[in-house]
């Protein structure tokens, strides 16, 4: 990505040698060499470090701290050379997408003299937070009630009678002898799903979903469905590239196939 300077904003840290410090204090050189730089997530931002010092130098940290937030460490580590180079990556976030974080690189040598420089990175993004419906319900393929799931409308389906491209999520259930849900889906409009627990789902945005989902396994029947499981999709029933994240909130296999559902929410 390429930095810009962010216009007129002064960032008003002690960064730099002034006339109250003394000759032989450590100087910290840092690569990019704007003060203030602008990133949006998943952007590498790459620092290189120099520091050059006429006394051996003891220490030198990283410290960041977001805004209104308390600083955090993010290297420190003791010396014992006169100069020292250091690589350090930042690889932004989904979650910051708003606001700035500021990074502090400090050397102190043997003598206690320190040597400061700083950088700020303010976000933005482009992605957008994906809207939230909540409480979708799928019966089990022999219920007789709807097992199937439109992404698109967000509409129930029973896909007895439903065409095929309205069945983005159904119930897959190949043994009708017995009362136990299977616990499986599939699309029948020819969607994929991918299993990722760990997803963001309550920061969940365009960018991050698609993402995920080209980056994952991609499964035409997801099976050994739980409760508190998330599933990214893409949506096999429109030649747009729609992407949906599904969060499955609750499972309730009955005695028999009657009541047997999945309860979702679902972010698109």
């Amino acid at each position: 990505m390429k930095f810009t300077v962010a216009g007129g904003i002064i960032l008003c840290i002690a960064i730099f040698i002034s006339s109250c410090k003394e000759d032989n204090q450590p100087v910290v050189l840092v690569t990019p060499v704007d003060v203030n730089l602008s990133a949006q997530p998943h952007d590498l931002i790459t620092f290189e470090i120099q520091v050059m010092s006429d006394i051996r130098l003891a220490q030198f940290t990283i410290t960041t701290q977001l805004e209104n937030a308390f600083r955090k460490m993010l290297l420190d580590t003791a010396l014992g050379v006169k100069n020292f180079n250091y690589t350090y990556d930042f690889i932004v976030p989904d979650s910051l997408t708003t606001g700035s974080m500021i990074f502090e690189f400090s050397a102190v040598d043997e003598d206690g003299n320190l040597g400061e420089s700083a950088r700020r990175v303010f976000f933005s993004s482009d992605a957008v937070l994906l809207t939230e419906s909540a409480g979708h319900v799928l019966y089990s393929r022999f219920s007789g009630k709807t097992d199937a799931f439109d992404i698109d409308t967000r509409s129930s389906q029973l896909s007895t009678f439903a065409a095929d491209s309205l069945l983005d999520i159904a119930d897959y259930d190949t043994i009708d002898t017995d009362a136990a849900l299977e616990k499986s889906w599939f699309s029948p409009a020819g969607g994929k799903f991918v299993s990722f627990s760990g997803f963001d789902y309550a920061n969940a945005t365009d960018q991050s979903v698609s993402d995920a989902f080209e980056s994952g396994i991609k499964l035409d029947v997801v099976t050994n469905l739980a409760a508190g499981e998330i599933l990214l999709t893409k949506l096999g029933s429109t030649t747009a590239n729609i992407y949906a994240v599904i969060k499955v909130t609750d499972i309730a296999d009955t005695d028999s196939t009657e009541n047997d559902k999945y309860v979702f929410n679902l972010k698109r």
